[in-house]
């Protein structure tokens, strides 16, 4: 209910010659009739005035214990007012008609905040809300448990008018469910979990609307959507665990990590010969190439293998002759491994390079 001080406590009424009135009455009527309404000495409208009420010989009006009091108006039967001064005899000095009734100035502004008239905080499961908590905040404190707050029906509250709730813990969630059939933004409820966001309900009288009041800085992963190959959006990094299980379709491993799938090359060498002499062009993860002889080449590893049984590639570029590249028998370690090249005849000879690359866990 909205009200309005039609005249402060001690506001002085005079007659029509301007001398202060002592004693008589005032009356209140709808306006355009002799249909008598209700009238409050304070804002809630909770404590009614006699009407007529009595103005005493100070010229003040005065409630039935005869104590200066205030007049309200309010909207709660949705009429405009008359007012009717009488003097002391019942003679009508002056009579104001059309007073219109108090509105709620944020009435049927959608998406409006009102200035807040209170601040509660809440820790039960389920909180039902009345249209007399229209303004306030809510603070939902979810340590405990998720808040569910029901709203009341739509069309119960007037247009424009909103609440706000909070959630200021980190655990749980908060769920705004409308009532009966209302929606809220076209679903059936409204869910949130992000630490310290706020939103604000507002009814349009028919369904309710959200509107994101705050929402703290930096985000958290429930304040933005799951990254898809169609939308951007928030996406997990992998852990090495991750990375070597290759399995996670949700996560993105991160530069230092990558070479951790199994589908990652963990070494790998070109090895140029020139009169015999090998020199290292391009290598990942490799410490140090030895020429051990003719066509007899070992390759030091970085990083080491986590046991010997990483698969190793190995080719050579021919030298002049047909050459065949392959393992030394017993040579694959975790941290080395020795390349024999043969020509045709089986006899060890230089290539023009080597290529080696290896995969496996380290």
């Amino acid at each position: 209910m909205v009200t309005a001080v039609r005249h402060p406590k001690g506001a002085p009424f005079f007659d029509n010659d301007g001398a202060l009135l002592a004693s008589g009455s005032v009356t209140y009527y709808a306006a355009g009739t002799t249909t008598l309404v209700d009238i409050y000495s304070d804002g809630d409208a909770t404590s009614a005035l006699p009407n007529p009420i009595t103005i005493n010989s100070a010229g003040r009006l005065q409630d039935g214990s005869s104590q200066p009091t205030a007049v309200y108006l309010s909207d709660g039967a949705g009429l405009d007012f008359k007012e009717v001064v009488k003097d002391s005899a019942g003679t009508t000095l002056y009579t104001d008609d059309n007073i219109p009734r108090p509105e709620d100035p944020n009435s049927g502004v959608v998406g409006f905040t009102p200035g807040l008239t209170a601040i509660t905080t809440d820790t039960s499961t389920t909180i039902a809300l009345g249209s007399g908590d229209m303004g306030d905040m809510r603070n939902a404190n979810t340590t405990s448990n998720s808040i569910g707050y029901n709203l009341p029906a739509a069309s119960s509250v007037s247009n424009g008018k909103s609440i706000t709730v909070k959630k200021v813990t980190a655990a749980n969630s908060v769920t705004i469910t409308p009532n009966g059939a209302d929606t809220i933004d076209g679903a059936a409820s409204f869910t949130w979990s992000g630490d310290g966001r706020a939103y604000t309900i507002t009814s349009d009288g028919a369904n309710w609307h959200t509107r994101d009041s705050h929402t703290p800085l930096p985000l958290v992963q429930s304040d933005l959507p799951s990254a898809t190959t169609d939308a951007s959006g928030l996406v997990e990094l992998a852990t090495q665990a991750e990375v070597e299980a290759a399995t996670a379709s949700d996560r993105v491993p991160t530069l230092d990590i990558m070479h951790h799938h199994p589908g990652v090359a963990k070494v790998w060498a070109h090895v140029s010969v020139s009169g015999g002499v090998p020199t290292l062009r391009e290598s990942y993860n490799v410490t140090s190439i030895t020429d051990v002889g003719s066509g007899h080449l070992t390759v030091t590893i970085d990083t080491d293998f986590a046991n010997n049984n990483w698969a190793c590639v190995v080719a050579a570029e021919e030298g002049g002759s047909p050459s065949n590249a392959s393992i030394e028998s017993g040579s694959q370690a975790v941290g080395a491994i020795s390349i024999r090249n043969r020509n045709s005849g089986g006899t060890s000879t230089d290539p023009n390079s080597y290529q080696l690359a290896g995969f496996g866990d380290q």
